[in-house]
């Protein structure tokens, strides 16, 4: 009985080390601290560059140009995964689109604070489809404002949450977008993004990381949401 005692804790410490391994091992995380951060993406269309944000006094990467503006990172072994990141809309629309193939086809979330407009889209052959279930309004959200948003990417279906809570029923995927990477996009504004955490199966780590330190960085990061002054 004492031998059993002994074999359940450490059964138990030897799930918690693999949890925590597979966890981290599959984590993208950009804070942009570095200005190299970026060139792990790829810039679909308009300037993107990392700066230093006023209302956060940290650096984060920013969208701006006219028309639309996207920056993708990922390819076709992307399948499920989960994006959390820090947004704000210096002049208007922000979004997170998902299941990238190219500039004319994903599916994407977009929050337009000025205009008081949330809504799911997607893009195929470059045709925008926009009724994709209910429209939403600025969620409460006004420009020059950071944000906490979370898409999950599941199977035939994804979710957005924003400060935690669920605005919209979860939006289904046509069967010909099983596949594709992550990106941040807006049409024609200037868009702060930051703290961006991508996982999932197939994600890869961080460059840089190992497998055990970056599981307490990412949750501390995390942690710290971003507000005004």
């Amino acid at each position: 009985m004492k031998r059993l005692s002994l074999i359940i804790p450490i059964f138990a410490l030897c799930l918690l080390l693999i949890t925590t391994f597979s966890q981290v091992s599959t984590a993208l995380f950009f804070d942009f601290e570095d200005k190299n951060q970026l060139d792990d993406w790829t810039i679909l269309s308009g300037t993107w560059e990392i700066v230093d944000d006023e209302i956060t006094n940290s650096k984060v990467v920013r969208g701006e140009g006219v028309d639309e503006l996207f920056l993708s990172i990922g390819d076709e072994k992307w399948t499920d995964y989960t994006v959390e990141f820090d947004g704000c809309g210096l002049t208007d629309d922000i979004g997170v689109a998902f299941r990238v193939k190219d500039v004319n086809n994903f599916y994407a979330f977009l929050i337009a604070p000025s205009i008081s407009l949330s809504e799911w889209f997607s893009k195929k052959g470059g045709a925008f489809d926009e009724n994709l279930g209910k429209k939403g309004d600025n969620l409460g959200i006004s420009i020059n404002e950071w944000h906490k948003y979370k898409l999950v990417v599941k199977g035939a279906e994804a979710q957005i949450f924003v400060d935690g809570e669920e605005p919209f029923d979860p939006v289904e995927i046509s069967e010909d977008f099983d596949n594709g990477g992550i990106g941040v996009r807006q049409w024609g504004d200037t868009g702060h993004y930051d703290n961006i955490l991508i996982t999932g199966s197939g994600i890869p780590l961080s460059p840089g990381e190992n497998a055990v330190v970056p599981k307490d960085k990412l949750a501390h990061k995390w942690g710290d949401i971003k507000s005004q002054d």
